[in-house]
Parts: C-alpha cells; structure tokens; sequence
C-alpha cells in the first residue's frame, strides 16, 4: 500500500471515530433498559411493547416506574422487576397519583 493509502484511510478512521463513538455510546444505555433473559415471558405476559403505541400510556408515567439516574431514559419497573425504558408500556400500566 502505498503511504498515500494509509494516510486516506487513517482520515477515514479518524473522520469515522466520533460517530462510531457517539454510537456505542448510545449502545451501553439502550442496552440498560432492555429486558433480560429471564423477564421476557413475563413480559409477553403483560403485553410489554419497547415502544408505547400511546403517548399517554408511558412507562415513565406509571405507578410501578421508578427512574433511574443513568442512563435518564430508563427505570426499574415493579412488575418486570427489572429495567425498561422510560417510552415503553404494557397492559397493566397505572397512572402515578
């Protein structure tokens, strides 16, 4: 390879570097709301979606949420007794009082 080849690709790497870390940024806390091995029967059990098809229906909004510092976008909920993102719901969802 010829140096100027090198030198294209180390500019692509160091152009590509931010994105890539911003991406696996957002990986680890994603990572954190999903649902563990363990928690995905009860979940299909409770009708548990991801994604809230309901803006009014959150997770972030219901009785069994309490939110967690890090990542901000998720909490522990009672009934899945684990985390779950803040924009997700199930069929038992309750509003906070």
């Amino acid at each position: 390879m010829t140096y100027g080849g090198t030198r294209r690709s180390l500019l692509a790497v160091a152009v590509a570097f931010p994105a890539l870390a911003t991406a696996a940024g957002a990986s680890a806390q994603q990572a954190a709301c999903v649902l563990q091995r363990g928690q995905q029967g009860l979940a299909n059990a409770l009708g548990y979606k991801p994604v809230s098809d309901d803006p009014k229906r959150l997770c972030g909004g219901c009785a069994f949420y309490t939110a967690m510092s890090q990542p901000a976008d998720c909490g522990k909920c009672q009934l899945l007794n684990g985390s779950v993102a803040a924009g997700a719901r199930c069929n038992n969802w309750a509003p906070k009082r």
